[in-house]
């Protein structure tokens, strides 16, 4: 209890404390909590709603499985989702599988790197990263949101959306 009393020895360090918090003005505080509560507000959520989307991707009666879609809303989260090997994908904004925020989308496609599937060893030797990269198995105009032509609106309910690329 020594260590906590002030150098006089008289009032313990805490007592001190409360001395000189008695001698500041006292303020309303109101104004200091709407502050906090606007900060915590503005950074807890603020997301905008998302619906179920799902659909299929094909190209010349295949799936394109492992290519992943994604869905660009005008404003808003970008949703994405990855297709299985029947070509089926479900969107996901903020966590697995939400959907999409509602609107008028625009629609493109990307393959994974193939680097993914090299060790460790080898990418630290390679020079030729060009033989990395994987040709997408579909016409590459649909790789850019710009050049696909596809677009689509997620509603405010269950969606469903089936994409054919064309040569």
């Amino acid at each position: 209890m020594n260590a906590l009393r002030s150098k006089r020895g008289q009032e313990p360090l805490f007592g001190c404390i409360r001395a000189l918090h008695s001698r500041i003005p006292k303020r309303d505080s109101r104004p200091l909590f709407l502050l906090l509560l606007a900060v915590v507000a503005g950074c807890s959520g603020g997301r905008e709603p998302t619906y179920p989307a799902e659909g299929t991707v094909t190209f010349e009666g295949k799936s394109l499985a492992g290519a992943t879609i994604l869905f660009r809303p005008a404003q808003g989260p970008v949703a994405t989702g990855k297709l299985d090997e029947q070509g089926n994908f479900r969107l996901s904004t903020y966590g697995d599988g939400d959907g999409a925020v509602a609107g008028e989308h625009a629609v493109r496609l990307v393959m994974p790197d193939k680097t993914f599937d090299v060790s460790p060893d080898e990418l630290e030797f390679t020079t030729d990263f060009e033989t990395l990269r994987q040709e997408p198995p579909f016409p590459s105009k649909y790789l850019a949101f710009e050049t696909s032509g596809l677009t689509a609106v997620v509603k405010e309910d269950e969606n469903h959306f089936e994409f054919t690329l064309e040569p």
